[in-house]
């Protein structure tokens, strides 16, 4: 017979990478609203904003009374000495929530609200090239400030407004956030005991819109 010699068998491990899945977001086992949520997100608008900042329910907020798509680029928060816009010079923002347009409902010309506001998403995608940006529309205003129009923010200005708006997150191929039904009467505008001035939103409304805002873009359930 002839003589064989047996050859050993070699065990090659395994290099193929292993693969891991991210747990998912989800939300605080006992329901509470939990700001951390928003600890990559950043809001940047005008006074309604400033109501998460007040009430501790964000701390990324930058917010100026009066801001709107122009003095963006100029006004500063309180406090800082850099521009509204530059404040994201240099940061690592996920998510960007934009709020404009309370204080341009008395404008002459929509087109160019819209034009500018596409600037402000340029100056946002330069300083944050990978972060999701969201265009809030402007929320609805109670029916007696709605009658007072100051500035020309009323009711009407304000749904012809979110059109454009819409059209334009459509344009740049961004998020658009409807007015949460939760702030809303049934005739659309904001709950008289939402806000006293009818325009800014007192601690239990503010918190209830940033629920919905956490549901809909951290926690993904729609909200």
């Amino acid at each position: 017979l002839p003589f064989t010699i047996p050859v050993p068998t070699i065990q090659i491990p395994d290099f193929r990478p292993e693969t891991t899945t991210a747990a998912p977001i989800t939300k605080p086992i006992n329901g509470e609203y939990d700001s951390s949520c928003f600890d990559s997100t950043v809001f940047i608008g005008n006074s309604r904003f400033i109501s998460f900042k007040n009430y501790g329910l964000a701390k990324n907020v930058y917010a100026v009374v009066g801001l709107n798509v122009d003095t963006v680029f100029t006004k500063t928060v309180a406090g800082s000495t850099v521009t509204v816009i530059d404040e994201l010079n240099g940061k690592d923002f996920e998510k960007v929530v934009l709020m404009f347009g309370d204080n341009e409902c008395g404008w002459s010309s929509y087109d160019s609200f819209v034009v500018k506001y596409s600037k402000v998403i340029a100056a946002v995608r330069e300083r944050l090239p990978k972060a999701e940006i969201y265009l809030h529309a402007v929320l609805p205003v109670s029916v007696n400030a709605s009658a007072t129009n100051e500035f020309g923010c009323n009711n009407t200005n304000i749904n012809a407004l979110n059109i454009r708006i819409e059209q334009l997150a459509a344009k740049e191929g961004i998020h658009f956030i409807a007015q949460p039904e939760v702030l809303k009467a049934e005739d659309g505008t904001l709950i008289p005991e939402a806000a006293s001035d009818g325009i800014h939103l007192n601690k239990k409304y503010a918190k209830a819109w940033i629920i919905r805002l956490a549901d809909k873009i951290i926690y993904k359930t729609g909200g």
